[in-house]
């Protein structure tokens, strides 16, 4: 595991276009930028925990945080995720899904925060959802359950 200690940048996005995106940690150490690929529902259940841990703390809600910049070459695919409170900061924990070493850094709870009202804003801003079955919109073609795959046909 590489320790990267306190970092001052801390952005989680998205890429492309919806139903084809691609989620992004995105972090600022000693060492440069660097950008972590995760899963949609990774983002929003690191956006939910981290808000969690805020309201634990007993923080408030701080601003938005910035938008996902132009990104670079991945260091990984993230397979799992740690967050942890200690004091003033939290400790985040990235794993990967295959055999590179993972990382783990320091971020106030502040920046915590602003990661994780940014990272729950890309999240929703996802495909609408149909408005039959309220599965997301395939940008192909949506094969609608409650129609038998065809929206002609209205329950």
């Amino acid at each position: 595991m590489r320790i990267l200690g306190p970092i001052d940048h801390f952005v989680t996005g998205a890429v492309g276009e919806p139903g084809r995106r691609i989620f992004l940690i995105e972090i600022e150490s000693a060492e440069g930028l660097e950008w972590f690929i995760v899963e949609k529902e990774q983002a929003a259940a690191m956006a939910t925990r981290s808000l969690e841990l805020l309201r634990e703390a007993g923080v408030g809600l701080p601003d938005i945080g910035p938008d996902l910049g132009e990104p670079g070459e991945p260091t990984f695919r993230v397979g799992e995720i740690g967050i942890g409170v200690e004091g003033e900061h939290a400790i985040v924990a990235l794993s990967p899904t295959d055999e590179v070493p993972g990382v783990t850094f320091q971020v106030t709870l502040l920046r915590l925060g602003a990661m994780a009202r940014r990272a729950g804003e890309v999240v929703a801003a996802g495909r609408p959802p149909c408005r039959l079955c309220g599965r997301p919109l395939d940008p192909d073609g949506h094969v609608c359950p409650t129609s038998n795959g065809d929206l002609r046909h209205s329950p």
